[in-house]
């Protein structure tokens, strides 16, 4: 039961990795599928070794006073019924 359990975390943090690698829009098509073929052929030091060197992303961070999050605040507002 351990090694079911063991396995089924593993592959969720695969498919995570995988999905991570297919969103990213700082990559390009030739790194994602780099990234892809790296993580499909060598599936645990794959994803260990992305997940450690893979660089922050932008939308990563969320922050409440930036002037994006105050933009759509405002739009909504406008929208809202009531």
């Amino acid at each position: 039961m351990l090694w079911v359990l063991i396995g089924v975390v593993l592959l969720l943090v695969w498919l995570i990795g995988l999905i991570d690698v297919f969103r990213r829009r700082d990559l390009s098509r030739g790194a994602k599928a780099a990234w892809a073929l790296f993580i499909v052929l060598l599936p645990v030091i794959g994803i260990v070794v992305y997940l450690v060197v893979r660089p922050r992303d932008v939308t990563d961070t969320f922050h409440m006073d930036s002037p994006a999050t105050v933009d759509n605040d405002e739009r909504l507002r406008g929208t809202h019924p009531f």
